[in-house]
């Protein structure tokens, strides 16, 4: 293989991480700006999970990228990536509607739940071993995962008050994410 192939066909994993980073943003934003006053943290919190809920989406839709591009794979095989591909949206979708304790719990559930999905998919295609346990792990450890499991973790022991519960979540959320 010659050099210039080699560049133009390998992952440029400074940008992959570039843009990872840069998925932070709305995170980082959605923390900084009520210390501001501009807004209630409330607003902010909903914001948030809205792109939590984005970011599922997104993480499921690659499970149909690698369906489409692996020619090799068996229907039955191609068909279960296909499926699980709208799960995570349609997860998603329905932690909008609901308050924010019980949305956080469903994202995190959906994020386990989609990690679980990619190990086990992985099996299946040459491609996703490759590209799951590495762009995903890291996204799950690291840039994702804090925004659910922060509310979820410490709503737990709060929940009894609803108002304390809610204040702790908005609280711990600011300071762990």
């Amino acid at each position: 293989m010659n050099m210039q192939h080699q560049s133009t066909t390998s992952p440029n994993l400074k940008l992959i991480y570039a843009l990872g980073l840069a998925g932070l943003i709305p995170f980082l934003v959605s923390i900084a700006a009520p210390i501001t006053g501009l807004y209630p943290q409330t607003e902010w919190l909903e914001i948030r999970l809205s792109y939590g809920a984005t970011i599922l989406s997104f993480v499921g839709a690659i499970h149909w990228g690698i369906a489409m591009s692996q020619p090799e794979m068996s229907r039955k095989d191609r068909n279960i990536f296909f499926i699980w591909s709208v799960m995570p949206a349609l997860i998603g979708w329905y932690s909008l509607g609901l308050k924010p304790v019980e949305a956080s719990t469903i994202l995190a559930l959906g994020f386990i739940l989609h990690l679980i999905q990619d190990y086990r998919l992985q099996r299946k295609s040459s491609y996703a071993i490759l590209v799951l346990p590495t762009a995903y792990a890291t996204n799950y450890r690291g840039y994702y995962m804090p925004h659910p499991w922060t509310i979820y973790l410490t709503k737990g022991p709060a929940s009894i008050n609803p108002q304390r519960s809610e204040h702790l979540a908005i609280v711990t959320n600011q300071l762990i994410c």
